[in-house]
């Protein structure tokens, strides 16, 4: 048996794994003892990553559609179909888009942000997934300036907007067993979770009320400083009207709670002030992350609030430019000089106009090119999205597995594994690590950068690479955050950390929606919650025979939807557990199960991001130009 060092393909923790393999074919999974974030454990996925590569649900040849079906086709077939519908539709600028995804790898990525851009001279390149999650937006760089490992190593930590033990365990163990030993933790968000119950304070702010309960502490560390340096008078009067009062009023965090967390913060010299999707889906993105950054910069971190980056290459599909205004490091795709660099390299010219976003490009474009991306998962509505894809012209995707958006192609590529490609991750911490290929690529797939190679080569603008090796070095040369990344560099130690050469200003606070006030008719909140049972929409766990079975179980249970409320809530009401109730808001009424649950405030409905779509309606406009999820609403809810 043969052990194969790779990275696991879930989370942003990015743990070394060893795939076992036996002959051609992948058995089993094992933590490295000696990877800096995985120490020799594994979370559940992470102990069957090696069934994303045996799944039977594998797509193992092309497929053309024909009558309506997608039907079996030889390669040359399927990428004649493919350069027809992509060269079909380069009329304009907007006329075609392309989606990379945090599922492929950097190099996959890099080389479909070369093929849109030199190739098929567009700047309509992103990520369904990108455009709801990346603080890149949001003013502020966002990324972790810490590694993981030395969340536990910390004075304190604040935790705003991500279930860590869910979506990011390995973190999570970090900041636990140091909370154990003594270490002040400190979360703020609606829901109780595995992390805030073993915290410190864990300040529940009503959905939406975030930012003003961090605020409420930076309020209270200015003014319990005495003797200590200043902070600024920006800081201090953003946060003037933050009081402890006005904090519990608003939010509903009691106002002893409020000072309990800001005693155990005062005085604390290294504060790592995390984040994740919870705050940047939300509608108060701008401004919940303004207010985490001025908290971790009076605590003395002046690098700003960390994202916790969800996906296994989320971190790395943003620095290879999926993104319609960057190039690969963040280098923009406006500025001349920057292009200048890319178009030697390449020998052709790039796009000028400005790129759409996901959400534009599916309301525009007449014919798209999808990499490993579901924009029906995705993007908040899961109907809207499947319109328009359906109203495409021509689509094709690149994927292992059959999604929602690749049952709508034309053409469907089949893509190898990671446990069959070699090629490079990129962690939550900012650390490139190697892929290497366990065995060959099932059946027909390929690796995705030769796909994308060959999608080029058919539409007669040939883009040639020997191997992922040359790509990565291509990326070093063209992308100075990744110099010296090279294949040699990364097998040195596990892998390299891209290193911060910016402190992060405060982000600009932005108006956020205003949120409804709840009233005697309407006495209730309903929110949706991105971070509640995430992985139950996620296709690489719904693939795993073994995950498959827990990450489905309540998409059976509750076939028709359902929101979780506080037992007392359901008492008042006499709605007992698992009860269909009709939920109504100014907005209209729908249909759902009820479950009850202590981890929900009373006065708060939440919503499982699998369930939104059977709500949606009751918040009037139900997705925004940008992609964040609806302001929460007040609602009545009444036995059906």
């Amino acid at each position: 048996m043969r052990q194969v060092l790779t990275v696991c393909p879930y989370c942003g923790c990015g743990c070394g794994i060893y795939l076992q393999v036996e002959g051609e074919q992948v058995t089993g999974a094992m933590p490295s003892f000696k990877h800096p974030v995985a120490q020799g454990r594994l979370c559940i996925r992470g102990w069957h990553a090696h069934e994303l590569a045996t799944s039977p649900k594998r797509i193992t040849s092309p497929l053309v559609r024909s009558n309506g079906k997608l039907e079996p086709a030889t390669w040359a077939e399927a990428l004649g179909a493919v350069a027809r519908g992509l060269s079909g539709a380069k009329d304009s600028p907007e006329s075609v888009g392309v989606l990379g995804s945090s599922r492929f790898s950097n190099e996959d990525n890099f080389v479909l942000m070369r093929f849109a851009r030199a190739a098929l001279r567009t700047n309509n390149v992103d990520s369904a997934s990108r455009l709801a999650r990346n603080p890149a937006m949001l003013g502020s760089p966002g990324f972790m300036t810490d590694s993981i490992p030395s969340l536990g190593e910390c004075d304190a930590v604040v935790v705003c907007g991500s279930d860590v033990a869910e979506q990011l365990p390995k973190a999570a163990t970090e900041m636990l067993l140091a909370a154990w030993g003594g270490m002040p933790l400190i979360t703020i968000s609606p829901r109780a979770d595995v992390v805030s119950r073993c915290a410190d304070q864990s300040l529940r702010a009503r959905p939406g009320t975030e930012a003003l309960a961090a605020d409420g502490l930076v309020n209270l560390l200015i003014s319990d400083r005495s003797g200590e340096a200043a902070v600024g008078d920006e800081i201090a009067d953003a946060v003037a009207e933050a009081t402890p009062a006005a904090v519990e009023q608003a939010t509903g965090v009691p106002e002893a709670a409020l000072r309990a967390a800001a005693a155990r913060l005062a005085g604390r010299q290294r504060v790592a002030v995390v984040y994740g999707t919870g705050v940047t889906q939300s509608p108060t993105a701008e401004r919940t992350v303004a207010a985490l950054t001025r908290l971790a910069q009076v605590t003395g971190n002046g690098a700003g609030a960390q994202f916790l980056s969800p996906d296994s290459n989320f971190q790395g599909a943003c620095d290879m430019g999926i993104h319609p205004e960057f190039l690969s490091g963040y280098q923009r795709a406006a500025d001349a000089q920057a292009r200048a660099k890319f178009e030697h390299a390449w020998g052709a010219k790039m796009a000028t106009a400005p790129g759409l976003d996901a959400i534009k490009m599916l309301a525009r474009a007449k014919a798209m090119l999808v990499m490993g991306d579901d924009p029906v998962a995705s993007l908040v509505s899961s109907s809207t999205a499947g319109r328009a894809l359906d109203g495409l012209d021509f689509l094709a995707v690149i994927d292992m597995f059959m999604t929602d958006t690749a049952a709508r192609a034309h053409v469907v590529l089949p893509a190898a594994s990671f446990a069959e490609v070699d090629g490079t991750f990129t962690n939550a911490e900012r650390r490139v690590q190697r892929l290497h290929a366990a065995t060959k690529p099932a059946g027909e797939s390929r690796p995705g950068w030769s796909i994308v190679c060959e999608v080029a080569k058919a539409m007669g603008s040939p883009i040639d690479y020997e191997s992922a090796a040359a790509i990565m070095d291509e990326i070093a040369g063209l992308t100075p955050l990744y110099a010296g990344c090279s294949y040699d560099a990364l097998e040195e130690g596990w892998g390299r950390q891209w290193r911060l050469t910016a402190r992060a200003g405060t982000p600009e606070a932005t108006e956020s929606p205003a949120a409804d006030m709840v009233d005697v008719e309407r006495p209730l909140l309903l929110a949706i919650d991105s971070t509640l049972y995430p992985w139950d929409t996620d296709i690489r766990p719904l693939s795993a025979p073994t995950l498959e079975r827990e990450h489905t179980i309540r998409a059976r249970d509750y076939r028709q939807g359902f929101v979780e409320m506080n037992p007392a809530d359901g008492s008042a009401l006499q709605i007992r557990p698992d009860q269909m109730v009709e939920v109504v808001s100014r907005h209209g009424s729908a249909r759902v199960q009820a479950t009850l649950s202590e981890d929900i405030p009373p006065g708060t409905v939440l919503v499982p991001y699998q369930s939104r779509e059977k709500v949606l309606a009751l918040f009037g406009d139900a997705e925004a130009a940008n992609g964040r999820l609806p302001a929460p609403c007040p609602v009545a809810i009444r036995k059906a």
